[in-house]
């Protein structure tokens, strides 16, 4: 089964009491839509909070060294300076011994866990809440997908129930351990979530797009995408910023060679794009398709790899190929707005 632009005839209907009813196509992507623009619009508000820890952990840091000099952040007692919470119209709080608010602060600490906790919990309560019984069978407009977006949101259920229910938080081989797509964990290990998850899990749903998507009405329109400034960002960042999501497409059959086989990337700073890779597999087939399934990242972010072959990409060129300017084409089918890497031999 293809999941692209078509809507098979089984998985367009929705089985309800009084019959089988129809939903078309066009009312699947509004569906798709409007659960991506909730999406989009916890992610942003979750940016800002990680942005407001990451502030109060920086002022606490700061009048630890003012206090006591630089080796203050070092000495037990000075770690256990606090800055009382504001903004809060409340006139008691905990009094706590032993644990240092600027432990709980620190990048990667108890603050930011809860907060990423409740961001997987919150954007698979939307799936389960309020879209999965219009949605579940329906593939909505996704050019070139071979991974269902369906495989993602289980995957996240998996996440999302490993971290809530597991009194040690390690990843479990029926949780965690077992996603097929969303592979964050392996068995055993402790689930430290980071905004690199974040991301794999908006490029694997198809929902890093950089073209703006209006939601609604005048005068209710609500409008959602993703931007980056490349004016800012240096190709010849060292080392430049790691691979920390791909996404394998597969155009149609008649699509020419070069624009057969891409990837959808995102790296740890937050840059994305749609790389057409140009492989030359010699033309379509159901067996190169799948093995174009495998595609993964590699190296710790530094490559991208199709396991079983020869193929192995170093991310810079990726990097290099989203953020530029003259290697932007516009082609047929599902490259919307890629970008293409020339010369597989050297930097473009």
């Amino acid at each position: 089964m293809r999941y692209g632009n078509e809507v098979d005839t089984m998985a367009d209907s929705v089985r309800m009491s009084g019959g089988l009813i129809t939903m078309d196509e066009n009312k699947v992507n509004q569906e798709w839509a409007r659960f991506r623009h909730e999406t989009v619009v916890r992610t942003d508000t979750l940016l800002y909070v990680l942005s407001g820890i990451r502030m109060y952990y920086q002022a606490l840091s700061t009048a630890i060294v003012r206090a006591h000099g630089p080796d203050g952040l070092e000495n037990k007692r000075a770690r256990g300076t606090f800055i009382p919470p504001e903004g809060m119209d409340i006139r008691s709080r905990p009094f706590l011994v032993g644990e240092p608010l600027i432990d709980r602060m620190s990048p990667g600490g108890l603050a930011e866990q809860m907060v990423y906790k409740s961001w997987v919990a919150e954007i698979y309560g939307l799936w389960e809440n309020r879209y999965r019984t219009n949605l579940k069978e329906h593939y909505g407009d996704a050019p070139g997908a071979i991974r269902p977006r369906q495989q993602v949101l289980g995957d996240l259920r998996l996440i999302r129930n490993n971290l809530l229910h597991s009194e040690s938080n390690l990843s479990t081989s029926d949780q965690a351990g077992a996603c097929a797509i969303l592979t964050w964990f392996a068995t055993g290990e402790v689930m430290q979530l980071n905004f690199d998850h974040v991301l794999d899990f908006l490029n694997q749903m198809d929902w890093l797009v950089d073209q703006p998507m209006v939601i609604g009405e005048s005068p209710e329109v609500k409008v959602n995408c993703w931007r980056f400034d490349k004016k800012a960002i240096r190709a010849s960042v060292n080392p430049h910023p790691r691979l920390v999501s791909v996404r394998p497409i597969v155009g149609e059959d008649d699509e020419p060679e070069v624009f057969r086989y891409g990837a959808s990337v995102a790296f740890s700073d937050g840059i994305f794009g749609r790389i057409a890779m140009g492989i030359p597999f010699g033309g379509a087939s159901a067996s190169n398709d799948g093995l174009w399934n495998g595609l993964t990242v590699g190296c710790d972010g530094y490559a991208l790899i199709l396991p079983g072959t020869e193929i192995c990409e170093p991310s810079v060129l990726l990097y290099e190929a989203c953020l530029s300017k003259s290697n932007r084409i516009e082609g047929p089918g599902l490259w919307s707005r890629p970008y293409q890497i020339r010369d597989r031999s050297s930097k473009t």
